[in-house]
């Protein structure tokens, strides 16, 4: 095995990003320009990425980005965001009990409304934006590679990457037959296949690949109600099942069409998970006279109980539950058209069509036995989304100092929402559930359902230009975005038709609209051509939002119905560094975001406080009113001392703080505390020892731990989650294009909370769990 399959080994499992300022120089920079081909040529370890939409070596480009190739997609077992945060620093992710609200938070950027239209962080599959968490599945996919992009991204991405983007790169066909399979059995019913095929249909005109895989696993948490048996005598399991195609269509040396469709669908059953309710006498809460609950969440509910439920089982367990239940189709179209040497043309269409749905039964975990006395709690909260965006690019490239690009993008989302409760005896019928994810009909208490239009234009620019023979490089980009939104809020439509009133004139449409800058600078200096050091600043951009007519039982007046955009700047410096010829990548940023108009809770104008009323009953509805601050320090490097031993390390720390006069209704003012739902240290380390066993066959070990330091669950910063360890294990042998390997995850069977939920109004608070340790075997085949 030589050194530079390992090297390829090691930084895709290490996933190299971003940056410590070089401390080493060699004498002049002379002929940088000329040196540049030769030093990529020599370079052992290079890693190509379309992060600013053309191939670019990832050490040269000026932002902080983590890439995780297929090697590792496959090594360790990345199926999902939980798997692409345990390896990317400052990168945090929670999905909480039902997956529906996943929430990716970037930088300790977190966003306050979970059921936001919008996450602070864009997702994207070849450029195109999936605007719901539920729209996301990585674990079936055709990835080439997963770039995670650092910092406020509006400017080249647009489509609120306010605190980064991330971006799925799928594979293409190449000039030969190629074929990719692999089959993965463990334990908890653990199945999973992935097969593609592709490569020339005609020989430089014509190529094509398909892929298919289908994964299943049965949790491995174990349900403890009592009686329970079949599916869902675990947590945690899982059906997922995906296919996709690509054409790739090359007429003449100067012209491409491409033509991609991707499907997949997931059902998904719950997390495991407890619910403290403090105002149910079985819990005994340590806060506000019995009423909450403060400290550390425990990984166990028994300390918290009262004892007044002596029947109640001791672990964790929940009656049987309606999975989430996903499908999501992609549709994208290229064309790429070189005019001449100097300039090129591309065009890109993008269609996205998704539904989800998830019924959620629960009764605070107390002990009530099918059958008996008491009710439980249907929560219903479902979706579907249509999306389509056209986007054009002219760039320039005359092989001069000056490069640069301009174009236009556009799009229209159609986005439904529905949200409700309904309240049921527990006599062991389930007779609220529905296949329609927009249907309220059996819902006790609707919530929200509402119908909203996003309108998107877009202009934008991007140039460099070279100077000191390309050793100094100056970046400048920007984006003109009009966002117009229309909100259709169909419960008090239909309230108004229910009262013989015109809708038309009750519940109007609500509307507005958004127009913004987003710049970006950056400026980057080659010491030698392996060691930069940049700088940048850049704004980023979340649209705003619609709180309605109503909350709760309080009319809302007319300039709280919306509220406005908010915006960052965020100011990095950084250095991406290849020492000791590509075995040592040490990289590093430094950064400080000023987050203004910040959408948080805010107390409706018209609720009259109760006397004698809990605070955290308060309604809360959002405005754009805070302002808070970030800076923190991310660190990555790889190291392959020779052909058998790779060594990495990832680290960040992030320091978050909500500014003067920031509050939340049900915590009351929170200025100076931490914004909670992300770790302020995060790191992962590994490493994995190759040698020959045979002439033929290659073994190799591999381990790995990632580590999340506490981390606080509410704006007060009274609750909060403890740290946790995960370590990880391969081994295995690869014999020609065949690999072999067992692994366990979460080898010392860490039990860990992974995401709380809190429901201040109903006194409730939720904690989820994580993956207890699995363990299987993985045999693949790639030709």
């Amino acid at each position: 095995m030589d050194l530079s399959s390992n090297m390829k080994k090691l930084l895709h499992g290490a996933s190299a990003g971003v940056l410590v300022l070089a401390t080493a120089t060699s004498g002049t920079f002379a002929a940088h320009a000329q040196e540049t081909e030769a030093s990529d040529e020599a370079r052992m370890n290079t890693v190509t990425v379309t992060t600013r939409r053309s191939e670019e070596n990832l050490q040269d480009v000026p932002i902080s980005i983590t890439a995780i190739g297929e090697e590792a997609i496959l090594d360790q077992g990345i199926a999902d965001f939980d798997d692409i945060a345990a390896y990317t620093p400052g990168l945090s992710f929670k999905d909480f009990v039902t997956g529906f609200n996943g929430v990716a938070t970037m930088r300790g950027l977190a966003q306050a409304n979970v059921q936001d239209s919008t996450g602070n962080v864009g997702t994207f599959v070849d450029g195109l934006y999936l605007q719901r968490g539920y729209m996301v599945n990585f674990a079936l996919a055709d990835m080439e590679r997963i770039e995670v992009v650092k910092g406020p991204q509006s400017a080249l991405y647009g489509q609120n990457t306010f605190s980064g983007a991330i971006n799925v790169v799928t594979q293409r066909p190449g000039d030969e037959l190629e074929v990719d399979a692999s089959v993965t059995l463990g334990d908890y019913d653990r199945q999973e296949v992935k097969l593609a095929v592709g490569g020339p249909i005609i020989d430089g005109i014509l190529g094509g690949r398909v892929f298919y895989g289908n994964s299943a696993y049965g949790g491995s948490i174990e349900n403890t109600f009592p009686g329970i048996s079949g599916d869902f005598d675990h947590f945690g399991g899982y059906d997922r099942e995906a296919y996709s195609g690509i054409l790739v269509f090359t007429p003449t040396d100067y012209l491409t069409f491409e033509g991609f469709y991707q499907h997949y669908e997931r059902d998904e059953e719950q997390r495991a998970y407890y619910t403290i309710n403090c105002a149910n006498a079985e819990w005994s809460c340590n806060a506000d006279g019995g009423t909450w609950f403060a400290g550390t969440l425990p990984t166990s509910p028994d300390s918290l109980l009262s004892g007044a439920n002596p029947d109640r089982p001791s672990g964790l367990f929940s009656v049987p539950q309606p999975n989430l239940v996903t499908e999501t189709d992609l549709y994208r179209f290229s064309a790429d058209w070189d005019i001449n040497e100097d300039w090129s043309f591309s065009y890109l269409f993008g269609k996205a069509e998704a539904s989800a749905l998830e019924q959620f039964w629960f009764n605070q975990n107390s002990y009530n036995p099918i059958g008996g006395l008491g009710v439980y709690t249907n929560q219903h909260e479902g979706g579907t989304l249509d999306f389509q965006s056209h986007e054009l690019r002219l760039a320039f490239d005359g092989g001069g100092p000056l490069t640069g690009e301009f174009g236009y993008y556009t799009s229209e989302a159609d986005d439904e929402f529905a949200f409700g409760l309904n309240l049921q005896p527990a006599d062991g019928e389930i007779d609220s559930l529905t296949d329609n994810p927009v249907s309220l009909d059996t819902m006790f208490l609707p919530f929200n359902y509402r119908s909203t239009t996003f309108e998107t234009e877009a202009l934008f620019a991007r140039a460099e230009y070279e100077f000191l023979d390309g050793q100094l490089v100056a970046g400048l980009e920007g984006r003109y975005t009009i966002t117009d939104v229309a909100v259709r809020d169909n419960l008090a439509r239909q309230a108004a038709v229910n009262g013989g009133l015109d809708p038309d004139v009750q519940a109007p449409d609500l509307t507005d609209q958004w127009k913004e800058f987003t710049p970006r600078a950056t400026l980057n200096y080659f010491v030698t051509p392996e060691n930069m050091i940049y700088a940048s600043v850049g704004r980023g951009v979340k649209s705003g939002g619609f709180n309605g007519y109503v909350t709760g039982t309080v009319p809302l007046d007319e300039d709280e119905r919306s509220y406005g955009s908010e915006s960052n700047w965020t100011y990095e410096i950084g250095a991406k560094n290849e020492f000791l010829d590509g075995r040592l990548f040490t990289n590093a940023a430094l950064f400080y975001t000023d987050w203004t108009n910040q959408q948080i809770s805010v107390v409706p104008r018209n609720y009259t406080v109760v006397i004698g009323a809990d605070d955290r009953a308060v309604p809360g509805i959002f405005g754009a009113v805070g302002d808070s601050t970030a800076w923190g320090l991310e660190f990555e490097t790889s190291w392959v001392p020779n052909e058998n031993w790779s060594f990495f390390a990832n680290f960040a720390y992030t320091d978050t703080e909500y500014g003067e006069g920031a509050n939340n209704p049900a915590y009351g003012e929170v200025s100076g505390n931490t914004i909670p739902g992300a770790s302020p240290v995060t790191a992962s380390l590994g490493f994995q020892y190759d040698r020959p066993l045979t002439q033929e066959l290659d073994g190799f070990f591999a381990l790995d731990a990632n580590y999340d330091s506490d981390q606080y669950v509410t704006p007060d910063n009274t609750i909060e989650i403890e740290g946790r360890t995960l370590f990880n294990m391969r081994a295995g042998v690869t014999y020609g294009d065949v690999k072999a390997f067992v692994f366990v995850k979460n080898l010392t069977d860490e039990e860990y909370i992974d995401g709380v939920f809190t429901i201040p109004s109903l006194f409730q608070i939720t904690p989820s769990f994580g993956e207890r340790r699995t363990a299987g075997i993985t045999l693949s085949y790639s030709y």
